[in-house]
């Protein structure tokens, strides 16, 4: 790399570090509770650490998407702590082992379960509430599933947008009238929608489930969360 491509590559990262401090001076505040406070369960902690930086820095579909991989990890990393955390074996040759033995039972059934029976799972072990179950399975549907299989008819619903097209030809322009259509229809424009829509709702999505593994952490091994 010569002299002039060097020049061209440390102004191009410039102007990357640029837009992206001045992302992170805008959006700091709005996770720094969550940012700066751990779960102090380690299976856990860096995955918020990263959706933490994606929000920082303007990353927000990245945000929820990775913030849907907070909600199942954390759902079943639960399970198994709740169910193992008593069943230490008596004498393991070695502490690795008894730990592995330990959960074993438990990660055998809950490791590969699907995101609605953890959900229902989490219910029947009295870890959450009638309530905290119905919003988590909307959010299973509408953010979860949403994202992970590009249902554009979940993750717009029935959300609309005002267009106005505009034709350029031999004669001229011309615009036609204003038209109000779903977005789910409007597969040129979902592109840029769902970054706009996604900058509404990452930070918001991301603290309900911050808040819901706080709650999970204090009822399985503190003993201080309310059913």
């Amino acid at each position: 790399m010569n002299e002039e491509e060097k020049k061209k590559l440390f102004n191009e990262l410039d102007e990357i570090a640029s837009e992206k401090i001045e992302q992170l001076k805008s959006n700091y505040l709005k996770i720094r509770d969550e940012y700066q406070n751990t779960y102090d369960w380690p299976e856990i902690d860096p995955i918020r650490y990263e959706v933490s930086l994606c929000i920082m820095f303007g990353l927000n579909q990245a945000a929820i998407t990775l913030t849907n991989h907070l909600l199942e990890n954390l759902l079943k990393t639960a399970l198994i702590a709740y169910y193992s955390k008593d069943n230490y074996p008596a004498n393991p040759n070695n502490k690795t082992e008894g730990l592995i033995e330990m959960t074993q039972d438990a990660r055998d059934k809950y490791s590969d379960m699907d995101l609605g029976d953890c959900i229902n799972a989490v219910r029947r072990a009295g870890l959450i509430d009638k309530k905290q179950q119905k919003a988590l399975h909307e959010i299973r549907e509408g953010y979860r599933n949403a994202f992970s299989h590009a249902d554009k008819e979940k993750i717009f619903q029935e959300g609309t947008v005002p267009i106005q097209v505009m034709n350029v030809d031999d004669n001229g322009i011309s615009v036609e009238e204003k038209k109000t259509v779903k977005i789910k229809d409007l597969v040129i424009g979902q592109g840029i929608i769902q970054a706009m829509q996604a900058e509404r709702e990452a930070v918001d999505y991301f603290k309900k489930i911050d808040y819901l593994a706080r709650k999970l952490f204090d009822k399985i091994f503190n003993d201080s969360g309310n059913s």
